[in-house]
Parts: C-alpha cells; sequence; structure tokens
C-alpha cells in the first residue's frame, strides 16, 4: 500500500510532462481538493536543464527509487519539499516509473507512488514492487491511449459539427437572400403593373 500516488503526463503538441491525477490516503479530503487545484497546471519542461525526477524517468524509460527525498543528492525535491511544508505533509520514499505503451512502445508519461506503507509503517519500495509497478503502469498506458483516442475523435467530431453548421448557415443565409431578391422583384412587378393599369 502506498499513501499517495500522482501521474503526469506528456502532452501530444507540448514538449512537457503536465500533472493529470493526484492521489493521497493521508490528507484531508479538502488538502486534496486545493493541492489538485494548486498543482493542476504545473508542467515540467522536458528540455529543460533542471534535474527533474519525473523527467529522468521519462527520458531513460526506467523506474527510479527513492529511498529517502530529504537525503538524495541527485534530486533537489524543492516542490516536493515545498508541498510537505505547505500540507503538513512528510515524503519519505517515491518511486517514479515511465508509463510505455506495451505494444507500441512509446512513453505517455510517469507514474509516481509515494510513502510505502506496511502496518502503518513506512518502509522502503522493493525490487518485486518495480517488477509489480511496471505491470501495474502497462495497464494505466493502455487507458491514457484509449482516452487521449477518444478525445481526439471528439475533437475530430466537434470540428466537423462546426464545419456543417458553418456551411449550413452559408446556405441558409444565401437562400434568404435569393428569396428576398426574388420577392422584392415580385413586389416591384407588381407594383408596376398596379400603376399601369391606373
Amino acid at each position: 500500500k502506498t499513501q499517495a500516488i500522482t501521474i503526469y503526463i506528456k502532452d501530444e503538441n507540448d514538449d512537457e510532462l503536465k500533472f493529470h491525477v493526484f492521489q493521497n490516503d493521508v490528507l484531508s479530503y479538502e488538502d486534496v481538493y486545493k493541492c489538485f487545484y494548486a498543482y493542476k497546471d504545473f508542467k515540467f519542461p522536458l528540455n529543460s536543464n533542471n534535474k527533474y525526477l519525473v523527467v529522468d524517468a521519462y527520458k531513460s524509460e526506467k523506474i527510479i527509487l527513492i529511498n529517502n527525498i530529504y537525503e538524495s543528492k541527485e534530486y533537489k525535491f524543492s516542490g516536493v519539499k515545498e508541498f510537505d511544508k505547505k500540507f503538513n505533509y512528510k515524503t519519505h520514499s517515491i518511486i517514479t516509473v515511465p508509463l510505455i505503451h506495451p505494444i507500441e512502445g512509446n512513453v505517455l508519461g510517469v507514474v509516481q507512488l509515494l510513502n510505502k506503507c506496511v502496518d502503518d509503517k513506512l518502509v522502503p519500495f522493493s525490487t518485486k514492487d518495480k517488477e509489480t509497478l511496471s505491470m501495474f503502469a502497462s495497464f494505466i498506458s493502455l487507458s491514457i491511449e484509449k482516452a487521449q483516442n477518444d478525445i481526439s475523435k471528439l475533437k475530430n467530431l466537434n470540428k466537423e459539427l462546426s464545419q456543417t453548421n458553418e456551411s449550413l448557415e452559408k446556405r441558409i443565409k444565401k437562400e434568404l437572400t435569393t428569396n428576398e431578391n426574388k420577392s422584392a422583384k415580385y413586389f416591384f412587378r407588381q407594383s408596376v403593373c398596379h400603376v399601369s393599369h391606373k
């Protein structure tokens, strides 16, 4: 069991990982809500010179395990430490897993799990956890790809509907203009005939 999970997904058009999912079993619902809205627009540029754990896992396509973020020399974890301070939380261990599509082999993002617990005690992540999470990440990747495909289809459908509406509006305007012209000619003829009969 872990206390928290976060998922970052690469946007199709941008070269960055974007915060998408956050769940924490220790924080109150109110704090989870505040946290999600505080970080929902947070992004990790993939071409950044800064050393980010999620970016490293994404680029290397390897699972990265940190047993104690406060003793880590490889990463600063300034964002995580700021989060801990703000929400009175204590992040201890993190395992970061790239979300690699099991068939196509492309990396869609990363999933991070925080603070493994056994009998309410924090324990380090193990090699077995890595293997299990690798399988778990494959299922997440398939779900993300399906969601992205569904969104793409909806966008295309909306675009087609918008184009159809525009085309329909143009045709209606054209028909109205034609009918107005016909009506004007008819009334003009009627007026001329009426005058000539007099």
